[in-house]
């Protein structure tokens, strides 16, 4: 189901659920679901580096890494959207 995708945005298994799920309203749950976990991670990191656990560099890496996944997945979501 796609609430377990949220146990773990990179594991292979919920991304091979999320490909394989040919229905456009699954899909999208999937992709959902992903998009709440990538908000969760960007909080983590903001919370990380203000108390000091990350340096600014590493916050700067991360949070460029966050916003870039969170475009692409924004066009991915749009995209199943269009095609229901």
């Amino acid at each position: 189901a796609a609430e377990d995708v949220g146990h773990g945005v990179g594991r292979g298994a919920n991304l091979a659920a999320l490909v394989k799920s040919y229905n456009s309203k699954e899909k999208l749950s999937y992709l959902r679901s992903f998009d709440v976990q990538l908000t969760l991670m960007k909080i983590q990191v903001r919370i990380s580096y203000k108390l000091k656990y990350i340096s600014m560099q590493n916050y700067q890496t991360w949070s460029e890494k966050i916003t870039d996944l969170s475009n692409m997945l924004g066009g991915w979501i749009n995209y199943a959207k269009k095609n229901k």
